[in-house]
Protein backbone atom coordinates (compact mmCIF):
# COMPACT_ATOMS: atom_id res chain seq x y z
CA UNK A 1 0.00 0.00 0.00
CA UNK A 2 1.07 3.55 -0.74
CA UNK A 3 0.38 7.05 0.54
CA UNK A 4 -1.97 7.69 -2.37
CA UNK A 5 -4.06 4.71 -1.20
CA UNK A 6 -4.34 6.28 2.26
CA UNK A 7 -5.51 9.54 0.66
CA UNK A 8 -8.02 7.75 -1.59
CA UNK A 9 -9.56 5.64 1.16
CA UNK A 10 -9.66 8.57 3.57
CA UNK A 11 -12.34 10.02 1.30
CA UNK A 12 -14.20 6.70 1.32
CA UNK A 13 -14.23 6.68 5.13
CA UNK A 14 -15.82 10.14 5.24
CA UNK A 15 -18.32 9.33 2.48
CA UNK A 16 -19.45 6.27 4.45
CA UNK A 17 -20.25 8.47 7.46
CA UNK A 18 -17.74 6.70 9.68
CA UNK A 19 -16.09 9.91 10.91
CA UNK A 20 -17.22 13.49 11.44
CA UNK A 21 -15.26 16.72 11.06
CA UNK A 22 -11.60 16.00 11.78
CA UNK A 23 -12.37 13.05 14.07
CA UNK A 24 -10.90 9.62 13.45
CA UNK A 25 -7.56 8.55 12.02
CA UNK A 26 -6.36 6.14 9.37
CA UNK A 27 -3.03 4.40 8.88
CA UNK A 28 -1.20 1.85 6.75
CA UNK A 29 1.90 -0.22 7.39
CA UNK A 30 4.86 0.70 5.18
CA UNK A 31 7.34 -2.16 5.16
CA UNK A 32 8.76 -3.66 8.35
CA UNK A 33 9.48 -0.55 10.40
CA UNK A 34 7.26 2.30 9.25
CA UNK A 35 3.63 3.27 9.04
CA UNK A 36 1.84 6.25 7.54
CA UNK A 37 -0.97 7.94 9.48
CA UNK A 38 -3.25 10.91 8.97
CA UNK A 39 -1.89 14.06 10.56
CA UNK A 40 -3.29 15.72 13.65
CA UNK A 41 -6.39 17.79 12.91
CA UNK A 42 -6.59 16.51 9.33
CA UNK A 43 -10.05 15.63 8.00
CA UNK A 44 -9.81 12.22 6.34
CA UNK A 45 -11.56 13.38 3.18
CA UNK A 46 -9.03 16.19 2.75
CA UNK A 47 -5.79 14.24 3.13
CA UNK A 48 -2.89 15.05 0.84
CA UNK A 49 0.86 14.44 0.87
CA UNK A 50 1.37 17.33 3.30
CA UNK A 51 -1.15 16.08 5.88
CA UNK A 52 0.24 12.54 6.22
CA UNK A 53 2.91 11.56 8.75
CA UNK A 54 5.48 8.76 8.40
CA UNK A 55 6.23 7.15 11.78
CA UNK A 56 8.55 4.45 13.05
CA UNK A 57 7.17 1.16 14.35
CA UNK A 58 10.24 0.36 16.43
CA UNK A 59 10.32 3.52 18.50
CA UNK A 60 8.98 6.99 18.97
CA UNK A 61 11.51 8.80 16.79
CA UNK A 62 10.46 12.10 15.27
CA UNK A 63 7.92 11.58 12.52
CA UNK A 64 8.47 12.79 8.96
CA UNK A 65 5.90 15.03 7.31
CA UNK A 66 2.88 16.30 9.20
CA UNK A 67 2.52 16.14 12.97
CA UNK A 68 0.99 12.67 13.47
CA UNK A 69 -2.46 12.05 14.89
CA UNK A 70 -2.54 11.98 18.69
CA UNK A 71 -3.45 8.30 18.38
CA UNK A 72 -0.25 7.38 16.51
CA UNK A 73 0.99 5.58 19.64
CA UNK A 74 -2.10 3.38 19.64
CA UNK A 75 -1.65 2.53 15.95
CA UNK A 76 2.02 1.70 16.61
CA UNK A 77 1.12 -0.57 19.53
CA UNK A 78 -1.60 -2.32 17.51
CA UNK A 79 0.73 -3.00 14.57
CA UNK A 80 3.23 -4.50 16.98
CA UNK A 81 0.62 -6.70 18.67
CA UNK A 82 -1.01 -7.77 15.40
CA UNK A 83 1.83 -8.10 12.86
CA UNK A 84 -0.51 -9.69 10.31
CA UNK A 85 -2.45 -6.43 10.01
CA UNK A 86 -1.47 -3.64 7.61
CA UNK A 87 -4.27 -1.09 7.99
CA UNK A 88 -6.05 0.52 10.94
CA UNK A 89 -9.08 2.79 11.07
CA UNK A 90 -10.15 4.60 14.23
CA UNK A 91 -13.72 5.72 13.58
CA UNK A 92 -16.70 7.16 15.43
CA UNK A 93 -19.84 6.29 13.49
CA UNK A 94 -23.09 7.39 15.12
CA UNK A 95 -24.80 4.21 16.34
CA UNK A 96 -21.60 2.33 17.19
CA UNK A 97 -20.42 5.27 19.27
CA UNK A 98 -23.77 5.51 21.07
CA UNK A 99 -23.25 1.91 22.16
CA UNK A 100 -19.59 2.54 23.08
CA UNK A 101 -20.78 5.41 25.29
CA UNK A 102 -23.63 3.46 26.89
CA UNK A 103 -23.51 2.32 30.50
CA UNK A 104 -22.79 -1.32 29.63
CA UNK A 105 -21.69 -1.69 26.00
CA UNK A 106 -20.66 -5.28 26.69
CA UNK A 107 -24.34 -6.14 27.25
CA UNK A 108 -25.32 -5.24 23.66
CA UNK A 109 -25.22 -8.40 21.54
CA UNK A 110 -24.45 -7.46 17.94
CA UNK A 111 -24.42 -11.02 16.59
CA UNK A 112 -27.86 -10.57 15.04
CA UNK A 113 -26.73 -10.89 11.42
CA UNK A 114 -24.24 -13.48 10.11
CA UNK A 115 -21.90 -10.76 8.84
CA UNK A 116 -20.89 -9.78 12.38
CA UNK A 117 -19.37 -13.10 13.52
CA UNK A 118 -18.17 -13.92 9.99
CA UNK A 119 -16.54 -10.58 9.11
CA UNK A 120 -15.66 -9.20 12.54
CA UNK A 121 -15.14 -12.23 14.77
CA UNK A 122 -15.67 -11.35 18.41
CA UNK A 123 -16.05 -7.63 19.06
CA UNK A 124 -13.55 -6.79 21.81
CA UNK A 125 -14.12 -4.10 24.45
CA UNK A 126 -11.28 -1.78 25.52
CA UNK A 127 -11.67 0.04 28.88
CA UNK A 128 -11.70 3.81 28.88
CA UNK A 129 -8.38 5.66 29.02
CA UNK A 130 -7.75 9.25 27.89
CA UNK A 131 -7.40 9.69 24.11
CA UNK A 132 -3.79 9.71 22.97
CA UNK A 133 -2.53 8.24 26.24
CA UNK A 134 0.07 5.52 26.59
CA UNK A 135 -2.43 3.63 28.76
CA UNK A 136 -4.98 3.55 25.93
CA UNK A 137 -2.36 2.37 23.43
CA UNK A 138 -1.23 -0.44 25.75
CA UNK A 139 -4.79 -1.50 26.59
CA UNK A 140 -5.89 -1.58 22.93
CA UNK A 141 -2.83 -3.61 21.92
CA UNK A 142 -3.32 -6.07 24.77
CA UNK A 143 -7.01 -6.57 24.00
CA UNK A 144 -6.35 -6.94 20.26
CA UNK A 145 -3.70 -9.59 20.92
CA UNK A 146 -6.07 -11.57 23.17
CA UNK A 147 -8.10 -12.80 20.18
CA UNK A 148 -6.39 -12.61 16.80
CA UNK A 149 -9.56 -13.71 14.99
CA UNK A 150 -11.13 -10.36 15.89
CA UNK A 151 -10.82 -7.25 13.71
CA UNK A 152 -13.04 -4.86 15.68
CA UNK A 153 -12.32 -3.14 18.99
CA UNK A 154 -14.89 -1.00 20.79
CA UNK A 155 -13.22 1.71 22.86
CA UNK A 156 -15.44 2.48 25.83
CA UNK A 157 -16.71 6.09 25.83
CA UNK A 158 -14.61 6.82 22.77
CA UNK A 159 -15.21 5.01 19.48
CA UNK A 160 -14.05 2.01 17.50
CA UNK A 161 -10.97 0.48 15.87
CA UNK A 162 -11.10 -1.66 12.73
CA UNK A 163 -8.07 -3.77 11.77
CA UNK A 164 -7.35 -5.28 8.36
CA UNK A 165 -4.75 -6.43 5.88
CA UNK A 166 -5.72 -3.54 3.61
CA UNK A 167 -7.72 -0.32 3.68
CA UNK A 168 -10.75 -1.78 1.92
CA UNK A 169 -11.07 -4.37 4.66
CA UNK A 170 -11.09 -1.87 7.50
CA UNK A 171 -13.85 0.16 5.87
CA UNK A 172 -15.88 -3.03 5.32
CA UNK A 173 -15.46 -4.02 8.97
CA UNK A 174 -16.47 -0.55 10.16
CA UNK A 175 -19.58 -0.52 7.98
CA UNK A 176 -20.67 -3.97 9.19
CA UNK A 177 -20.22 -2.84 12.79
CA UNK A 178 -22.22 0.35 12.26
CA UNK A 179 -25.09 -1.49 10.53
CA UNK A 180 -25.34 -4.04 13.35
CA UNK A 181 -25.35 -1.20 15.88
CA UNK A 182 -28.16 0.52 13.98
CA UNK A 183 -30.18 -2.69 14.23
CA UNK A 184 -29.45 -2.95 17.95
CA UNK A 185 -30.64 0.62 18.50
CA UNK A 186 -34.07 0.11 16.90
CA UNK A 187 -35.51 -0.90 20.27
CA UNK A 188 -36.85 -4.12 18.78
CA UNK A 189 -36.18 -7.43 20.51
CA UNK A 190 -33.63 -9.04 18.22
CA UNK A 191 -32.62 -12.70 18.09
CA UNK A 192 -28.84 -13.17 18.29
CA UNK A 193 -26.83 -16.16 17.15
CA UNK A 194 -25.37 -18.16 20.04
CA UNK A 195 -23.97 -21.56 20.91
CA UNK A 196 -23.01 -23.80 18.00
CA UNK A 197 -24.48 -21.41 15.42
CA UNK A 198 -22.25 -18.58 16.58
CA UNK A 199 -19.19 -20.83 16.80
CA UNK A 200 -19.73 -22.13 13.25
CA UNK A 201 -20.09 -18.62 11.84
CA UNK A 202 -16.92 -17.42 13.56
CA UNK A 203 -15.03 -20.50 12.44
CA UNK A 204 -16.24 -19.97 8.90
CA UNK A 205 -14.90 -16.44 8.90
CA UNK A 206 -11.58 -17.51 10.40
CA UNK A 207 -11.09 -20.39 7.92
CA UNK A 208 -12.11 -18.46 4.82
CA UNK A 209 -10.33 -15.23 5.66
CA UNK A 210 -13.58 -13.25 5.77
CA UNK A 211 -13.00 -12.16 9.37
CA UNK A 212 -11.07 -9.25 7.92
CA UNK A 213 -13.54 -8.47 5.19
CA UNK A 214 -12.70 -10.80 2.28
CA UNK A 215 -16.10 -12.24 1.71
Amino acid sequence: MRIKDLIYYGKKVKQAGLVHGSSGNLSIRLGDDKFAISGTGAALDELDDKSVSICSLSGEQAAKGAVPSMEAGMHRALYRSRPEMSAILHFQSLYATIIACSERPESVNLNVIPEVPVHLGKILLVPYYPPGSRELAQAAASVAASDTSSVLLMLKQHGQIALGTNLKEVICAAEVCEFACQLAMTGKKLVAFDGDQLKKLRNYGHRSGTASGNG
